[in-house]
């Protein structure tokens, strides 16, 4: 059991991965470095009403969407 790792992980902070013989059986103390993510603009704009914002999507509808094959992996636990 001493090969045994424990990862801690928090929305906001970096994982942390860390031996089991590391921890003290009274407290162990496990410190998280904060990360963030910087990211890109986006524009907001207040629509009068519904059918000028279904008209606005689908005017920019090729810009939005992408128009070829993709193939993309998933990882579930």
């Amino acid at each position: 059991m001493t090969n045994a790792i424990i990862t801690t992980s928090y929305l906001g902070y970096e994982s942390k991965s860390l031996h089991l013989r590391n921890f003290d059986l009274g407290r162990t103390l496990i410190y998280l470095t904060e990360s963030s993510e910087k990211l890109s603009q986006i524009n907001l704009y207040q629509v009068k009403d519904a059918k000028s914002l279904v008209k606005e999507c689908f005017s920019q509808r090729e810009e939005n969407y992408i128009n070829h094959s993709v193939v993309m992996s998933g990882f579930y636990r």
